[in-house]
């Protein structure tokens, strides 16, 4: 397996209220602080391109192109 550096966040962080809820979650689960510094980074980066506060309107069209989208810019 070949795991990858967690990056800093490059951009201005994305306040999305179900994000800070999922991440206090994890914290409460007692899931390694680099675990949780992962999830918020990979998150982070999903809510700035997906651009919608709404996530209840995510479909698997977004989340496949979100896939792409990855390819492409890790290419």
């Amino acid at each position: 397996m070949i795991l990858r550096a967690i990056q800093p966040l490059a951009e201005k962080p994305v306040d999305h209220p179900w994000l800070a809820g999922f991440l206090k979650q994890l914290r409460q689960e007692d899931l390694s602080p680099m675990t949780v510094r992962g999830y918020e980074s990979d998150l982070q980066s999903f809510l700035r391109w997906y651009e919608s506060r709404v996530l209840e309107q995510l479909t698997i069209a977004d989340v496949m192109n979100y896939w792409r989208h990855l390819g492409v810019c890790r290419a």
